[in-house]
């Protein structure tokens, strides 16, 4: 019985002493022991099971540089949430229940700098500090940026000159990277370098997260000795590999093909998994062939791999290489081939799909081939990634060539019926009932083959004849029988594979039950897609009979419909000639005005001319067509056009352009010497000086001014003429305005004054009032004026009761907000007591309002409060968020009105003193 108690006794003075509210040697060591090999081991676990399942679940997009990191990405999101959550839920158990904060008992010797430190330090369990690192890491796998950087904050505070620290600073920097914020993530990375003294076991670490500063803020040069070092240090294979990988990306990109070379033999031979060490191996072999110029032994070699067992999910990389050596090698036809047979041979790789369309349509629009090159950019478009470094010149490109597509096949869409209507009508039948019959096959044969009946493969750049071959002549010379071109027997293998996949060359092949006849040496691969050559139904056609003749539905057009669209009229012959030539000059200015390309913009332009001299654009083509040759440095053919236009249209439009060549310039100082008198009016108005405003417009209206400096100028001098009290001369340019202009903003606000005149209003005359500076807005040419002609529209109040609003969208989930503003307003302002009240705008928005305030310094200081936690307002269905301040006689006035626009100008300069600030991008805010 004694050594019963003796044990309890002993245990409960061992709990005594390890009691988290006493600091003692024991009580330290306790705590520090049973959380780190209890609790907190616990959280690693988990966090490296997330971490593991990332790895393995990672694909990489070979086409851009690798991510250094398992969570970078969007995709990446609470992919591995479950096992994170878990670590942060033990991290945050060893804090409560394994932290000591208090002192220990005893002062410390002044004289001693250790102990005085270690007296006023916050936290004195150091296994709390690698939980908050366990939180902060966990969270940032996640991506909840601003959770993970509280907590790793908490780490580099509470723990100075102690190792977590650097590791703290580490993950902040790797935080901000992935929020996109590289200003203060190289500030947490320098601030890194001057603490001094860091810990060896974090150098790796260090410099592979500075190398993915560099590399995501697009300094690839200045990047190369930071991975280099990180790859040296790497702790595991997986981290070794993938920045070996990377190291190779970056001196390929840097132009030093020899180091890439070795890089990448290095990743190679270090058995990352066979879809990284099969990329790398073709890299080396396309290096080589660069380096050496022996590219015919690597396509060998390169073929040997495609018809590999093993290599056939990569057969569409292979291609890839193929196709960047025929590009290398300057052989555009093979470089088109393989890229056809890389998008041919993709499977689940968007990014190598959209890299393969991409470099078709390069190609294309070099030719050029416009037509064909617009297709492969739609189609890049849909697979390429939005951080894709070319995405805005694919997006130019893309919107120029939608233009020109379809003034290029209104060419040839019109010249196609115009030679059907050339044609006898003997001809034609014949023609058309042969067409009839190759269409009744053609879809036959997709029957069979188990094509949809919308399936149209008619149309193939590479096989068709271009609009490019039709224009500027054959790119392709050689007219070798069919077997005697590789490239056509290549295309052709390609087409049957699509059609019925690989097949071994022997007799009866399209038996349907030929497994049972003889067992295939290959498996069948799926069917090869189609691509975009391969025209869907709203593309340009390389055939003779338009579109539109075969309907919508899947009928077999009939003779007679068709030869019901081709034009046998005089009428419409004379139509479709000029439907020809007008699509020739639209296409051209795109060429020359969009694309810059004034050599084939003169083309285009002399066909117009040549095939009709006496079109009712001929003047214009002229005219554009000296310009372009100006353009194209060609003087003595540009002075052979001006003459010719002069000729031609000596008292025309453009006839002073040529004669002068400084007459553009004259005019366009006259134009900027109208809009700087509006600007003068302007000013003048704006300082009361109203017969200085209408001597200004009166002169702008006199000198022929565009259409639209002319609205503002005849509006600006009714204002003016009102505030003068010359109520006629307010009348007069209303009616002006309002009769010349009527469906433009502001003769939509001249009918709205003249109404309300009817109604007996009056203008008020006198000075501008204070706050007025959204007339002048108004008067600018808006159609949504702050205050009118007849009065200010809202009034600034400062001492008055002010309420707090929010404007949303009208299908925003109201009653969520309304109860994290009130559990905002009960958390932080416990003794104030707000109102809030939801209201709908005539607009059908929302607006919640928070009221009241004494007056509009309170009101400002809840506002910036308010603004500071854009996290309140992520709600459903709200993207964007207004908050401001107003009186209550001004929020009355525009619960009545709706006239939003006009109260957040009139909040901007009252109440931000003209900055911006009171819209929320809530989507951004919350993630960013």
């Amino acid at each position: 019985m004694p050594i019963r108690k003796l044990i309890l006794l002993s245990a409960l003075f061992w709990l005594v002493s390890c009691s988290t509210q006493k600091n003692t040697w024991l009580s330290r060591n306790h705590n520090a022991m049973t959380a780190r090999y209890n609790i907190l081991f616990n959280g690693e676990q988990s966090f490296q099971r997330g971490e593991e399942q990332l790895r393995q679940n990672h694909q990489d997009q070979f086409t851009s540089i690798l991510p250094l990191f398992p969570y970078s990405g969007d995709d990446k999101a609470g992919a591995v949430k479950g096992d994170m959550d878990n670590a942060i839920a033990k991290g945050l158990k060893v804090i409560q229940k394994k932290s000591i904060t208090v002192r220990p008992k005893g002062r410390p010797d002044r004289n001693n700098p250790r102990q005085v430190a270690f007296y006023n330090q916050r936290e004195f369990n150091k296994v709390v500090g690698n939980a908050y690192i366990l939180i902060g890491k966990a969270h940032l796998f996640n991506h909840e940026y601003y959770d993970a950087l509280t907590a790793l904050d908490y780490a580099f505070r509470d723990f100075p000159g102690k190792p977590v620290q650097y590791e703290a600073l580490i993950w902040m920097a790797r935080t901000r990277i992935e929020m996109g914020d590289f200003e203060n993530a190289r500030i947490v990375l320098d601030r890194y370098d001057a603490l001094g003294d860091a810990p060896a076991k974090y150098y790796a670490d260090y410099m592979a997260t500075y190398a993915d500063y560099l590399i995501r803020s697009g300094q690839y040069n200045s990047a190369i000795p930071f991975v280099a070092a990180a790859a040296e240090g790497a702790r595991d294979k997986w981290d070794r590999s993938r920045r070996n990988y990377i190291l190779a990306q970056l001196y390929e990109k840097a132009g030093r093909l020899d180091n890439a070379k070795d890089a990448y033999l290095k990743v190679a031979r270090s058995s990352p998994g066979y879809d990284m060490e099969v990329t790398a191996r073709l890299n080396v072999m396309l290096l080589e062939s660069k380096l050496n110029g022996n590219i015919g032994e690597t396509v060998r070699e390169l073929d040997r791999m495609a018809g590999q067992f093993k290599n056939q999910e990569y057969r569409d990389r292979i291609y890839m290489t193929k196709a960047r050596l025929s590009l290398y090698g300057q052989d555009t036809l093979q470089a088109l081939v393989n890229l056809r047979l890389a998008a041919g041979y993709n499977i689940g790789s968007r990014d190598l799909l959209a890299e393969s369309f991409l470099n078709m349509a390069d190609i294309y629009f070099d030719i050029p081939d416009y037509m064909a090159s617009y297709a492969y950019y739609d189609s890049a478009l849909i697979n390429i990634p939005q951080t894709h470094t070319r995405l805005e010149q694919i997006k130019f490109r893309h919107k120029g060539l939608k233009n020109l597509s379809a003034h290029l096949n209104t060419i040839y869409t019109q010249d196609s019926l115009q030679r059907l209507a050339a044609m006898t009508d003997e001809e034609l039948i014949s023609y058309l009932e042969a067409y009839v019959e190759a269409e009744k096959q053609s879809r036959l044969n997709k029957d069979i083959s188990g094509g949809g009946s919308n399936y149209n493969t008619g149309f193939d750049p590479l096989l068709q004849r271009s609009m490019s071959s039709q224009m500027y002549g054959s790119q392709d010379g050689r007219g070798a029988w069919y077997f005697y071109n590789p490239t056509m027997v290549t295309l052709g293998k390609m087409e049957f594979e699509r059609r019925w996949g690989r097949r071994p060359a022997e007799d009866n092949w399209r038996r349907s039950d030929k497994s049972a006849v003889a067992i295939s040496d290959f498996s069948q691969p799926p069917a090869l897609p189609g691509d975009p050559g391969e025209r869907p139904q709203d593309t340009p056609g390389a055939g003779t009979i338009p579109d539109g003749a075969l309907g919508q539905s899947d009928e077999l057009p009939s003779v007679d419909r068709l030869k019901s669209t081709i034009p046998r009229s005089k009428e419409d012959i004379e139509a479709s000639h000029k439907l020809k030539g007008e699509a020739y000059f639209k296409a051209a200015l795109v060429l020359l005005d969009y694309f810059n390309l004034p050599e084939q913009a003169i083309v285009l332009l002399s066909s117009l001319l040549s095939q009709y001299p006496d079109h009712e654009l001929a003047e214009q083509a002229l005219f554009w067509s000296y310009r372009a040759q100006l353009a194209a440095d060609n003087e003595q053919q540009a002075q052979t056009v001006g003459s010719s236009l002069l000729r031609r249209f000596p008292d025309g439009y453009y006839a002073p352009f040529v004669r002068d060549p400084e007459y553009a310039t004259k005019l366009y100082e006259a134009s900027r010497e109208l809009y700087t008198r509006y600007e003068d009016a302007y000013n003048a108005y704006r300082s009361n000086g109203f017969e200085e405003a209408l001597s200004h417009t009166s002169y702008i209206r006199k000198g022929n001014p565009d259409p639209s400096l002319e609205r503002k100028a005849i509006l600006l001098s009714a204002i003016s003429n009102g505030k003068l009290g010359q109520k006629d001369g307010f009348v007069r340019d209303l009616k002006e305005l309002s009769g010349e202009y009527p469906e433009s903003a502001e003769g939509k606000m001249a009918g709205k004054w003249l109404a309300m005149l009817d109604e007996g209003m009056q203008p008020v005359a006198g000075p501008v009032a204070y706050g007025d500076a959204s007339v002048s807005v108004g008067l600018a040419g808006t159609d949504d004026p702050g205050s009118t002609a007849f009065g200010p529209l809202y009034s600034f109040e400062p001492s008055s009761t002010h309420s707090i609003f929010v404007v949303v969208d009208a299908d925003a989930n109201i009653n969520r907000l309304i109860f994290n503003l009130a559990d905002y307003n009960f958390n932080r302002f416990l003794l104030a007591d707000y109102e809030l009240e939801a209201h709908t705008l005539p607009n059908g928005q929302r607006l919640i309002s928070i009221s009241s305030f004494n007056n509009n310094r309170e009101a400002m200081d809840y506002f910036y409060a308010l603004r500071s936690n854009p996290r309140l307002l992520n709600v459903g269905n709200i993207n964007r968020a207004l908050i401001m301040t107003a009186s209550e006689t001004n929020l009355k006035v525009l619960l009545k009105t709706g006239n939003l626009e006009a109260y957040q100008n009139f909040f901007t300069e009252n109440y931000l003193s003209g900055s911006g600030g009171y819209i929320i991008d809530v989507l951004y805010e919350t993630q960013n």
